[in-house]
């Protein structure tokens, strides 16, 4: 278990001791330096809500707002589900998920004025730890880079 403190919130990474990858696929993770990038994107987080006991649920919507840290995002999300991935579809391949972040809050009737909910976006300084501790757990991946200034990491 590696853990790192970022203002916008807790990352944890964990080593599982089974290769389950390769029975269950692979979740990469990617960050963009495009502020708009994932502008309007449909993404989702699975987790378990405290609410619904031990199962897993998902659940998803659009991105709101983006900034360099931060998404907010319309979905149904509630506590214990922090931590989870935010993540879109691959439309080569819609068996794949990609990570654009971690969920982080959830805001039961929203802000004041603001009913979405919240998580930290993958920027490079988190992408950057992301791929060390992979690479220090003994993953054998490069990540290409695209031109549009974004940058992808997984298996392949």
């Amino acid at each position: 278990f590696r853990r790192v403190l970022f203002r916008s919130g807790d990352v944890g990474i964990l080593k599982l001791s089974l290769p389950i990858g390769q029975q269950v696929g692979y979740f990469s993770f990617e960050y963009n330096t495009d502020i708009n990038a994932y502008a309007n994107t449909t993404v989702g987080i699975t987790g378990y809500p405290a609410d619904k006991g031990t199962k897993m649920y998902g659940t998803s919507g659009k991105i709101l707002e983006s900034y360099q840290r931060r998404f907010h995002y319309q979905l149904d999300a509630t506590a214990g589900q922090d931590g989870a991935p935010i993540f879109y579809k691959d439309p080569n391949n819609t068996n794949n998920r990609v990570c654009i972040g971690i969920h982080t809050d959830d805001v039961p009737g929203g802000f004041i004025d603001r009913p979405e909910n919240s998580g930290v976006r993958i920027f490079q300084t988190l992408f950057n730890y992301m791929k060390s501790t992979q690479a220090a757990f003994g993953e054998d991946v490069a990540p290409p880079i695209f031109s549009d200034g974004s940058e992808f990491w997984g298996r392949n």
